[in-house]
């Protein structure tokens, strides 16, 4: 049972990286924590790194919302993330069941 009802847009974002964790199997695959810790294990970040570009990557799904950038606007105009954002974007579209629940939710 997948249990979404427990985020809300400002609980994703919280990232809990401590060892305990691991043993929550109710959120283990949701919000900004597994996010944090694959993009640590591809990309051999460090915890304060990935931190860093989570919030960089809050940032950058903010402006696609707000400018409803989600395949380009009919200007022409596109919102790009930096090169250490698109690899968390990469890796948030990888495990695409949560994706796309989370691009709902936030």
């Amino acid at each position: 049972r997948r249990t979404r009802e427990i985020f809300s847009p400002n609980v994703w974002w919280m990232v809990d990286l401590s060892p305990c964790y691991d043993h929550d199997e109710e959120t283990h695959q949701q919000g900004a924590t597994p996010l944090v810790r694959r993009c640590i294990q591809a990309y051999d970040w460090t915890p304060e790194h990935a931190r860093r570009v989570l919030k960089a990557y809050r940032q950058f799904f903010a402006m696609k919302k707000e400018l409803q950038d989600w395949n380009g606007n009919s200007d022409g105009f596109a919102v790009i993330p930096c090169t250490e954002v698109w690899k968390m974007w990469k890796e948030h579209i990888v495990d695409m069941d949560n994706y796309f629940l989370d691009c709902k939710l936030l």
